[in-house]
């Protein structure tokens, strides 16, 4: 986004030949659309990196990720765009687990521990993934024109009031393909630094009051929350062991239930 703000609260700029727009006080987000925008775009990016602008107002640490739970555990995918965190949630999604939020990973670091909000009930995937879950590509809304991702919206939990999940553990992705599936512990240093990448919106606030506040969060988090990476090879092949794995190491850490 080019812009002019106080890089703050107070943020206003333009997405180039999309929007007009601002995010003010953690409460407001304003959009001016150009008459020829997508208006399926200028959604994606509201609910997208705007919605995480406000957020960070708010005061909440926003990570790019996605993240499930089955009531004892609560994990996140965290990686950038097309590193399959969306597709590693539907797999979970098809065995027991229910979304809690996609794209947005909304960390409250305030609770006595680090908690998930809950997020909008719908998945970005690919073509290969919805095949994965046994939908129909065709039938499912494309998320906006340029893209073959598309939504495919979940039930939520039978009836069941969503609130905020403590977070278990994070699992960090990576972009390439690996010759098997392992997770790997890293360093606190390591860890802080990619949380710090994987930030929403990291380069538009940056008054140093918001600097300082996500440095906290950053730290905060990984006081109480572990971190690892987990390498995959990436194929829909694999999601089966991916899965495996992540269990039974949730299950070496005692990190099976919370109080």
């Amino acid at each position: 986004m080019d812009n002019d703000h106080d890089a703050g609260m107070s943020l206003s700029g333009e997405f180039k030949d999309v929007f007009l727009c601002r995010v003010q006080n953690g409460c407001e987000i304003i959009v001016n659309p150009y008459i020829d925008s997508d208006p399926d775009f200028v959604r994606t990016v509201i609910s997208g990196e705007l919605m995480a602008a406000l957020l960070r107002q708010r005061g909440y640490l926003v990570l790019h990720g996605s993240c499930v739970t089955n009531g004892d555990n609560t994990i996140a995918f965290v990686g950038y765009s097309g590193w399959g965190k969306s597709t590693t949630a539907a797999f979970f999604l098809r065995h027991g687990y229910q979304l809690l939020s996609e794209d947005l990973l909304v960390v409250d670091v305030n609770k006595p521990h680090p908690a998930v909000l809950p997020g909008p009930q719908a998945l970005k995937l690919k073509p290969d993934a919805v095949k994965m879950i046994g939908d129909d590509y065709k039938r499912l809304p494309k998320v906006y024109h340029d893209t073959n991702k598309v939504l495919q919206a979940k039930n939520g939990s039978n009836g069941e009031k969503r609130t905020p999940k403590p977070l278990s553990k994070i699992y960090l992705l990576e972009g390439c393909s690996r010759r098997k599936n392992e997770i790997s512990h890293i360093p606190s240093n390591t860890a802080m630094v990619e949380l710090v990448k994987h930030t929403r919106t990291i380069e538009w606030l940056t008054a140093k009051a918001f600097m300082k506040s996500h440095f906290n969060q950053c730290v905060s988090l990984l006081e109480k929350v572990p971190v690892s990476l987990l390498k995959r090879k990436l194929t829909l092949k694999a999601l089966p062991e991916t899965k495996q794995l992540i269990e039974e190491d949730l299950e070496r850490s005692s990190l099976m239930s919370y109080p």
